[in-house]
């Protein structure tokens, strides 16, 4: 129940962002996206959940000390992304990695991907309720992952489609929130009400 503000240390004056105990919105808060990433498809003959096979494909990442990013799972598929950014050096260790797999599921490498994630309150209706359309096709949309509590969704993408997500997800976000307290002003409001002594707008744009 205690409330943190959080501000601009060179301006304090400016009022910045209070996080507090007050009821949430349904609908989206916070956008992020990332690129560089590899995505495996994992796939065993269909039967109902092969035993093991999740562990086994952790095992391969794991004894090279890598970790798996996002991850969704089927009773025959598993599809998991690895960040080229955080392992560099997946690059000279990816014929041994899928050599590796091979020896349990099918494998097949998509690349080059890009993961969308959305926080906020039922983000999963926000993004995907019968009133909502981002434009996203069969053949961009790779793969889906909902946090359990239901306020954080990711979503793997071709590259060229998450550039889009971004842009009409922050577009909805804005729209949403417009006449709310929920969201303050733009920068360029920020800067055009700092002014000098004179009465006169310290920052040009």
């Amino acid at each position: 129940g205690i409330p943190v503000e959080l501000g601009w240390t060179e301006h304090p004056e400016v009022h910045g962002t209070t996080i507090n105990a007050s009821r949430a919105t349904v609908g989206i808060k916070a956008i992020t996206s990332r690129r560089n990433l590899l995505m495996f498809s994992l796939r065993r003959p269909p039967s109902w959940q092969p035993v093991g096979f999740l562990a086994d494909v952790a095992a391969c990442f794991a004894t090279r000390g890598l970790s798996m990013d996002l991850l969704s799972s089927s009773c025959s598929e598993i599809r998991c992304t690895l960040d080229l950014s955080a392992f560099p050096s997946v690059e000279a260790e990816l014929p041994e990695i899928l050599g590796e797999l091979e020896k349990t599921c099918e494998v097949r490498l998509i690349r080059p991907v890009a993961s969308v994630s959305l926080v906020g309150k039922n983000v999963n209706r926000a993004l995907f309720g019968e009133d909502q359309d981002f434009g996203l096709s069969e053949e961009a949309l790779l793969m889906v992952v909902h946090a359990a509590n239901e306020n954080h969704v990711s979503v793997v993408l071709v590259e060229e489609a998450a550039e889009m997500l971004v842009a009409r997800a922050h577009q909805r976000l804005i729209e949403e929130a417009e006449g709310s307290h929920e969201l303050g002003a733009t920068w360029n409001e920020l800067l055009a009400r700092k002014t000098n002594d004179k009465g006169e707008a310290e920052w040009a744009m």
